[in-house]
C-alpha cells in the first residue's frame, strides 16, 4: 500500500474488509448451473501439457512459459505467446483473463507489482500498488467501503503494455472479455472464498450482492456454476474500446464516484483521476547460488531476499539435518530447528523492511538486501531447545473468520506454525492482490 501522491508518508493499516458494493459496480458476475456451451471457450489444456514433469516442480520450454492462479488465465498467456505475442503481452493478457477468472484474489480493483527483465538483461519494476485516498482516516469499520482504497491493477498493466508490449491492448484484452460475458465454472477454491465471504456480502451490499457473488437468495454459489459476470464485460470492453483513461476519468470513475459517495467512503472521482502507475526501484540479491529479483518499497521484495540471505548466513552447510539424513540417521528435531530460524528470520525482514537508511531508498536498499546486514542478521538468530509436548492443536474455525493455518504433529516436540493470510476477496484483492 503506498501513500496518496498529494499527502506525506503514512503507512496504511492491512485493509481487510470486505467491499461487495466496488465489485459489484465494476466487476458484477452473474451466475447460471448447466453445461458450458461447447465451443464458446476452449478448453484450458495448453498449460496443462506444458508441465512436464510436476514432481519435480519443474518446467522446461524454449518458447516461453506462463504461470498463474488460473488453468485459464495461463493458458491465455500461453497462446499469446504461441501466436508470436513477446513477454509483455502474454502477462498483460493473462493478467486480464486472471482477472475475471480469480477475482476474489486478483481482481481489476486491486494492486500490482511488476517486474521486467527484458533480453539484454536489463531490470525494471512498475509500482501498481493501492494508494490512501487523502481523505482517509483512521479507526474506521474495519470492514466495508471505508476500507477501500485507489486501484492500481489497471494503470500498470496500461504502463506495462505502453513500454514494453507489441500488441493492440484491445486483442489482449479480448480473451478475458469473452470470458466474462461467456462465463467458466466455477472453481472450489473461488466458491469456498465466496462462501466465506457470504455473511458480510450480505451485511455490506444487500442491494448488489445476491445475483452477482452469491445466488439471488443470498446462499453462495456451488463450485462448477457456469459462472458470467456480464458488467465486468461491459467495463472490460469499455477499457479496451476507450483505453483504461476511463476507469480512472471516465463513465466508470463517476459510477465508483457516485456510489462511495452513497455509503460515504473515501475514493472519489478527483482520486482516481490523480493515480499513477509509478517506476518500482528493483532489487537484488542470491540465494545459494540463485539470483533473485523483486522491487523494493511498498512492494516490500526486498524483505524476501533479506530473510532468504539471512537463512543462507546461518545455515551455510543447509537445512538443519540434511546431511545427517544424507547418511541415514536424520535428526527427527531438525525441521523444527529450520522452522525456528525460518521463522524468525521472516519475522526480522517484516518489521525491519521500512527501515530507512540516510534518508534515500536507494541506500535503504542497498543495505537491507546486502551479505553483510544478513550475516548480522545471522548472528541474532537463536533456536529454542527442544520441546516435547502431547498437546493437541485445535483445528481453526474458518467460519469463525480465521485466516490463519496452524498445523502440528504429536509424534514430534510440537510445531505449531501460525501464518496469518491476508484475506483476500472480491474488492480486497482490490485492496492486496497483485495481477501481473
Amino acid at each position: 500500500m503506498r501513500p496518496s501522491h498529494a499527502a506525506p508518508f503514512r503507512r496504511s493499516p492491512v485493509l481487510r474488509g470486505l467491499f461487495p458494493g466496488f465489485l459489484a459496480l465494476v466487476l458484477a458476475a452473474g451466475c447460471t448451473a448447466g453445461a458450458p456451451d461447447r465451443g464458446e471457450v476452449a478448453t484450458p489444456v495448453g498449460a496443462e501439457a506444458a508441465v512436464t514433469d510436476p514432481a519435480a516442480q519443474l518446467v522446461r520450454s524454449a518458447n516461453g512459459a506462463v504461470a498463474t492462479a488460473s488453468v485459464w488465465a495461463s493458458e491465455v498467456g500461453a497462446r499469446v505467446l504461441a501466436e508470436g505475442g513477446n513477454a509483455a503481452d502474454a502477462a498483460v493478457a493473462a493478467a486480464w483473463a486472471l482477472a475475471v477468472t480469480e477475482p476474489s484474489m486478483s481482481g481489476i480493483g486491486g494492486r500490482s507489482s511488476i517486474l521486467v527483465r527484458t533480453a539484454d538483461g536489463a531490470v525494471s519494476g512498475i509500482d501498481g500498488l493501492n494508494q490512501v485516498p487523502r481523505s482517509y482516516r483512521e479507526n474506521v469499520a474495519p470492514v466495508g467501503y471505508d476500507r477501500v482504497a485507489i486501484p492500481g491493477v489497471p494503470a500498470a498493466l496500461a504502463r506495462l503494455h505502453a513500454e514494453h508490449g507489441s500488441w493492440p491492448m484491445a486483442r489482449l484484452m479480448a480473451p478475458a472479455i469473452r470470458l466474462a460475458s461467456v462465463g467458466f465454472d466455477l472453481p472450489e477454491p473461488e466458491a469456498e472464498r465466496f462462501a466465506g465471504a457470504a455473511e458480510d456480502l450480505r451485511l455490506h451490499s444487500p442491494e448488489s450482492a445476491p445475483g452477482t457473488y452469491l445466488r439471488a437468495d443470498g446462499s453462495p454459489w456451488p463450485a462448477g456454476t457456469r459462472f458470467r459476470q456480464p458488467e465486468l464485460a461491459r467495463t472490460l470492453q469499455a477499457m479496451a474500446d476507450e483505453g483504461v483513461d476511463v476507469f480512472y476519468r471516465g463513465w466508470v470513475a463517476d459510477s465508483i464516484d457516485a456510489d462511495m459517495r452513497r455509503r460515504g467512503a473515501f475514493v472519489t472521482r478527483d482520486e482516481l483521476a490523480g493515480y499513477e502507475a509509478l517506476p518500482a526501484l528493483p532489487v537484488a540479491g542470491e540465494y545459494r547460488g540463485h539470483r533473485i529479483l523483486s522491487n523494493f518499497r511498498p512492494a516490500s521484495g526486498h524483505a524476501v531476499i533479506q530473510a532468504l540471505q539471512t537463512l543462507e548466513a546461518a545455515t551455510p552447510e543447509g537445512a538443519p539435518g540434511h546431511a545427517g539424513a544424507a547418511a541415514g540417521h536424520a535428526d527427527p528435531l531438525a525441521g523444527a530447528r529450520w522452522a525456528a530460524l525460518l521463522g524468525q528470520t521472516m519475522e526480522q525482514a517484516i518489521t525491519g523492511r521500512s527501515r530507512v537508511v540516510d534518508g534515500s531508498e536507494e541506500a535503504s536498499a542497498r543495505l537491507l538486501t546486502s551479505r553483510a546486514f544478513a550475516r548480522e542478521q545471522a548472528a541474532l538468530l537463536r533456536i529454542p531447545p527442544p520441546h516435547v509436548s502431547h498437546e493437541r492443536s485445535e483445528r481453526s474455525d474458518a467460519s469463525e473468520g480465521s485466516d490463519a493455518l496452524e498445523t502440528s504433529r504429536s509424534d514430534i516436540p510440537l510445531l505449531r506454525l501460525t501464518l496469518p493470510h491476508e484475506w483476500a476477496l472480491p474488492h480486497e484483492r482490490a485492496l492486496q492482490g497483485s495481477a501481473a
